[in-house]
């Protein structure tokens, strides 16, 4: 059974091209980390067509703040703040007849939420 490119109701197949490429930037206690997620072409489940052949985009900012307020504690020398989005440019999922189109999008390979923002704040010690 070909199980490249062809999604099939058993979950055994995947896109024949998926991957990440991603982009890190530090400077003092700034850094920043942009990555774009491909999904390959691949034909829809029960069905001739093709979808896929989409990029998502993922960003975020980190700052250290316990270095610039404390970085003598040991407790908070590490705390940091992060700023981020999953899907930055909001792109939403193609149709799919995944579960016969019951879903609407294909959930293996696509993220029903869209645009999603993010701020965390943690520490290690």
């Amino acid at each position: 059974m070909n199980a490249v490119n062809m999604a099939q109701d058993t979950g055994n197949w995947a896109p024949r091209w998926k991957g990440t490429v991603a982009l890190n930037w530090s400077y003092g206690d700034w850094s920043a980390h942009l990555a774009g997620r491909y999904v390959g072409k691949y034909q829809d489940y029960h069905s001739t067509d093709f979808i896929g052949n989409f990029w998502l985009t993922d960003a975020n900012v980190r700052y250290a703040v316990g270095k610039a307020i404390a970085p003598n504690d040991t407790y908070l020398r590490n705390l940091e703040v992060r700023v981020g989005a999953v899907n930055l440019f909001n792109r939403l999922p193609q149709f799919s007849n995944y579960e016969f189109g019951s879903a609407g999008y294909d959930p293996t390979q696509a993220d029903i939420r869209g645009r999603f923002l993010y701020v965390e704040a943690g520490t290690r010690w």
